[in-house]
């Protein structure tokens, strides 16, 4: 057996890179955590009240949404746009201060933020823990404690459906549906969405106590599930967030409701782009392994130096005198050889030599039929031997024209 590698070996390495770069593909579409199930407002929540339909609208549109688990102050850096979506503030939480000082800090991140104020609660199913059973309207009470801890001073009114006179000043294109409208109180913040009654969307400039524009919604149903089948309400939300947040990132926030998750750096390679450079690692170990395993089966056997018979020493040879200038003279030697040994087989007379020679062979050469005269390469070459450059293929064409002119003066033409 010649060959480096035994079929059983390379059999065995085969499989092992194989493994693993399916490992590593593996990893990275299943090496996430599945997201939490939910039946409270969030994104992570396909009830009534979540906002996971919101979140998969703006993914179908091919905006860019993420939802944030870890550090969304600095992942949104001063270019993104931050989502705080119905926060819920208890008794003990403004007590402890921890989660109202977070609720501050997300509203002064990325380059602007929107805060959507609480407004209904919902039992979990006991059938189906993704869904409620039920829902009832929030204290305003505890509206107004999300207004507070955030800073600002102000409170929530709640009225009936909304009419054709509800929303007399609105910046965008379409009328929001509502049922159990919740709003702002008037001249509380900068209206985009209002009317006699109060606020729906709002703004808060930069030079009032925030490092950027701080949009307020006071309804949540706008967002939520069970509100964004209601009239117009999916497109205007679409188009409000496209606004505000200038075409640019979205992150919507869920440290805010406790659902706050640092990755491992295992989480980070398995997921991509990075999955990619684990692949491109393996590959590479792979193949350094291969590379380095030992030898399997018997050496192939080592080539020659140089190839068997003449052809090599020819050839050889012929570079040489190429090298060398020499070949003009050894066309020479060779046109000189080969005229003495026709002129003694065809019995030329002693007496002559050089051009009287040449011309003897050529009449001679007439009569048996042959098609090179020797006369004339003899001048071909004496014009090689007086040229500063001697061209190796001119040189070539004499010397196949020398042989040619011997094997038909000796043989016959053919």
């Amino acid at each position: 057996m010649n060959d480096v590698f035994s079929r059983r070996a390379v059999l065995i390495i085969s499989c092992v890179m194989v493994t693993s770069l399916a490992t590593a593909i593996i990893a990275g579409s299943v090496g996430r955590p599945a997201p939490p199930e939910s039946a409270n407002a969030d994104s992570f929540s396909t009830s009534a009240l979540g906002h996971h339909a919101l979140y998969a609208i703006l993914r179908k549109l091919r905006m860019p949404v993420t939802v944030s688990r870890y550090d969304t102050p600095g992942r949104a850096a001063d270019t993104a746009f931050v989502v705080v979506a119905e926060p819920w503030l208890s008794d003990e939480d403004i007590e402890d201060g921890a989660k109202v000082e977070l609720l501050n800090e997300l509203l002064d991140a990325g380059s602007s933020s929107l805060l959507v104020l609480p407004k209904r609660w919902g039992p979990r199913s006991a059938r189906d823990e993704r869904h409620i059973d039920g829902h009832a309207l929030l204290a305003t009470s505890n509206v107004d404690a999300v207004l507070t801890g955030a800073s600002f001073e102000g409170s929530v009114r709640r009225g009936g459906e909304v009419g054709p006179n509800t929303f007399t000043d609105n910046a965008f294109s379409y009328t929001p549906t509502i049922r159990d409208l919740q709003l702002l109180a008037p001249d509380m913040i900068e209206p985009l969405i209002s009317g006699p009654q109060g606020i729906l969307l709002g703004s808060v400039g930069s030079e009032d106590s925030w490092g950027h524009e701080v949009y307020i919604l006071s309804d949540p149903d706008l967002i939520s599930t069970h509100g964004l089948a209601d009239g117009d309400n999916a497109v205007l939300i679409v188009e409000i967030l496209n606004r505000i947040s200038g075409g640019g990132p979205i992150i919507i926030d869920e440290t805010i409701h406790g659902y706050k998750r640092v990755p491992s750096l295992y989480e980070r390679l398995s997921t991509f782009p990075l999955v990619l450079v684990v692949v491109q690692c393996l590959l590479a170990v792979g193949l350094l392994m291969w590379a380095g395993v030992r030898r399997f089966g018997r050496p192939r056997p080592t080539a020659p130096p140089f190839e068997p018979g003449k052809t090599f020493l020819i050839e050889n040879t012929a570079r040489l005198l190429v090298y060398g200038d020499n070949g003009a003279s050894a066309l020479d030697d060779y046109l000189t050889t080969n005229i003495r040994r026709v002129a003694a087989r065809l019995k030329a007379p002693r007496d002559l030599e050089g051009r009287e020679l040449h011309a003897w062979l050529d009449k001679l050469g007439a009569r048996l039929g042959a098609t090179v005269s020797i006369g004339e390469v003899s001048l071909a070459v004496d014009d090689i031997l007086a040229a500063r450059r001697r061209p190796a293929q001119r040189a070539l064409e004499l010397a196949m024209n020398i042989h040619t002119w011997r094997e038909e003066m000796l043989h016959g033409a053919q």
